[in-house]
């Protein structure tokens, strides 16, 4: 298997007007980590988002998963939560045993009205059911919607790979990921930054998937737009390899990224959060 292996979910609309997207790396060691956001344009309705990761072998038969990850929110005015919400968990360890078996990786997205005392049960009978096919999943169980987004892993010889299905869309979907072309190599050099050792504060990588993240759910940039700012973000990344030796080419990237977005208030306002973050890292 060429690690790290990176994919990103399509844009899932788990209750009305409100949407989610993951995206994942898995590395050689087996370490999983993800990144979640959740948001929504109503005025006073959310949802108790919910994502589960799924590894499955080529029988379709589940091998491992994670817990549930919370990324609930609330409406733009229910001042009771945030109604843009993005959520990285601590990193983490998928069994060694099962890394040679994965076939097929899923992201599960549903919104959670039940007591999870309920849900628990609903995912267990979800498991049993046959998810092998490369397509995207909408599954319905007891009425229960869970929107499950695979990829495959294709086996060469005693290798493996990930077949990347991440430019799959739900026809009509508000928001729908613009297809981005192929940023494998780009996904790969931002994966082999070093991680930060406090979770706490997120550090160069986990900064620039965010921000990556934020460019591609986009609803104002078009997607000349969007691929001009990853273009950015990809300087960024080479740039991250060595920090102290790269501020001129950081400089530059980071005043590009803001031309692009200044004249759309939402994204230019999450781009330069994390603009402001990302600066001390390069000395700026």
């Amino acid at each position: 298997m060429a690690f790290p292996i990176y994919f990103q979910s399509r844009i899932d609309e788990i209750a009305d007007g409100v949407f989610i997207q993951t995206s994942c790396s898995l590395s050689e060691s087996g370490v999983l980590t993800l990144s979640t956001r959740s948001w929504t344009k109503n005025k006073l309705k959310g949802a108790r988002s919910r994502v589960i990761i799924v590894l499955l072998d080529k029988s379709g038969k589940r091998l491992w998963n994670t817990d549930t990850f919370q990324c609930g929110i609330g409406g733009k005015y229910d001042f009771s939560g945030k109604s843009d919400r993005t959520i990285n968990p601590d990193p983490i360890q998928v069994p060694q045993p099962f890394l040679s078996q994965v076939q097929f990786v899923e992201v599960v997205h549903f919104d959670e009205p039940t007591p999870i005392t309920d849900y628990i049960v609903m995912l267990n009978n979800l498991f049993k059911i046959n998810t092998t096919s490369q397509d995207t999943n909408t599954l319905t169980h007891n009425g229960n919607i869970f929107h499950v987004f695979t990829h495959t892993v294709e086996q060469i010889g005693n290798n493996t790979k990930m077949q990347d299905n991440r430019n799959q869309t739900v026809s009509g979907s508000p928001g729908a990921i613009a297809s981005m072309g192929d940023h494998s190599t780009f996904h790969n050099l931002i994966q082999q930054l070093p991680s930060s050792s406090d979770p706490n504060k997120p550090g160069i990588k986990e900064l620039l998937t965010q921000l990556e993240t934020q460019i591609k759910s986009s609803e104002e940039l078009s997607d000349d737009d969007k691929k001009d700012a990853l273009d950015e973000v990809k300087a960024l990344a080479e740039a991250g390899q060595k920090p102290e030796q790269n501020q001129d080419l950081a400089n530059k990237a980071i005043r590009g990224l803001t031309r692009i977005v200044k004249d759309f208030a939402a994204s230019a306002k999450v781009v330069q959060e994390l603009i402001s973050l990302i600066k001390p890292i390069f000395g700026l």
